[in-house]
This record gives structure tokens, sequence and C-alpha cells, in this order.
């Protein structure tokens, strides 16, 4: 069964959140996002 983009990008956001639960709970050094959507870089 193939999957729809949505779907995936639904079950990385769940990996992603998971990842930084456990991190979290083991003391990781999380880091900063690198990349930043141009809309975020855009002066107001």
């Amino acid at each position: 069964m193939e999957k729809q983009p949505e779907e995936a990008l639904k079950e990385v956001l769940i990996a992603k959140q998971a990842w930084l639960e456990v991190a979290k709970e083991k003391g990781k050094v999380i880091p900063p996002p690198l990349y930043q959507p141009i809309i975020y870089q855009v002066a107001v």
C-alpha cells in the first residue's frame, strides 16, 4: 500500500516528537534547528 505525502509527513512528525521526548529524558543535547523557512526570515 502506497502512502500519501500527508500520511508520510504525519509519521515523520510523530517520529520526530518521539525522538525529542527520549532525548530529553536521557539528557541528550538537542541542537537548535538549522533550517528556517524563508517566510520566517523576512523582516516585518
